[in-house]
């Protein structure tokens, strides 16, 4: 959600480090890395606390692979936000460069963000 709300203002009042419009810009990647680091810490909290073990059956392994899976996809599309900020920040993102990548963090967020909603209703919600 912060990652395309920073993209939208980017696409439409794009300036160069000065303004309101880059405070929001580079806020909304801001919160949008710290909530992706916050998912992966709480995952890691949720492993060292469950008494769910790959070994108990197929569910263990299923949640063990499917959220492991979103787990990593998680870190990755974090990173590749906080490149595309420090590109932002040092001047190396504008419309007519470095566009595209913006274009495909955020897209590559809102799939992360949607594979999560299914997982969550699978595993959490009809597997309890």
């Amino acid at each position: 959600m912060f990652a395309g709300w920073s993209h939208g203002v980017f696409t439409k009042k794009w300036k160069p480090l000065f303004g309101k419009e880059s405070w929001i810009i580079a806020g909304g990647l801001i919160i949008a890395i710290f909530l992706g680091l916050l998912f992966t810490k709480l995952q890691v909290d949720e492993y060292a606390d469950t008494t769910l073990k790959v070994s108990d059956g197929i569910f263990g392994g299923i949640f063990y692979v499917a959220t492991g899976f979103h787990g990593v996809h998680v870190l990755i599309g974090s990173v590749f936000l906080l490149v595309i900020l420090l590109r932002y920040l040092k001047g190396l993102l504008t419309i007519e460069i470095g566009y595209v990548g913006f274009d495909c963090a955020v897209w590559y967020w809102h799939f992360v963000d949607a594979i999560w909603i299914g997982l969550y209703c699978i595993i959490y919600l009809w597997g309890s």
